[in-house]
């Protein structure tokens, strides 16, 4: 993934307004994967590298069905993996490609493509 933030960048400057659910946004932010703007929004948003266009929308709409169970039922939701850190307790645990292990594998981080 592009250098650039941490958050939803491509999917929440570029789909998310237009997302009516029928999956074109969903297509749209994948393929933005394999070749990641550096100036999503020209003029505007404009970067020396190519932005992250690792998405977390769907952990977060997970997590927004969760809470919003929890809240009309009870019934808490499983507690997610952890993220897997050293015994000093001072940093993660990461692979050879320094990227934390543990925690939730989304398949940006598991099959990188770029």
């Amino acid at each position: 993934m592009g250098r650039g933030s941490h958050g939803p960048a491509v999917y929440g400057i570029l789909y998310a307004r237009s997302d009516t659910g029928n999956g074109t946004a969903d297509t749209q932010a994948f393929q933005s994967m394999l070749d990641p703007p550096s100036d999503p929004i020209p003029g505007i948003v404009d970067c020396a590298a190519p932005i992250n266009t690792g998405s977390h929308t769907y952990e977060l709409r997970a997590a927004m069905v969760a809470v919003n169970k929890w809240m009309r039922t009870g019934i808490s939701p499983r507690q997610s993996p952890r993220l897997d850190v050293r015994k000093s307790r001072t940093s993660f645990v990461t692979n050879s490609n320094g990227e934390a292990l543990g925690g939730i594998r989304t398949p940006q981080v598991e099959a990188p493509v770029a």
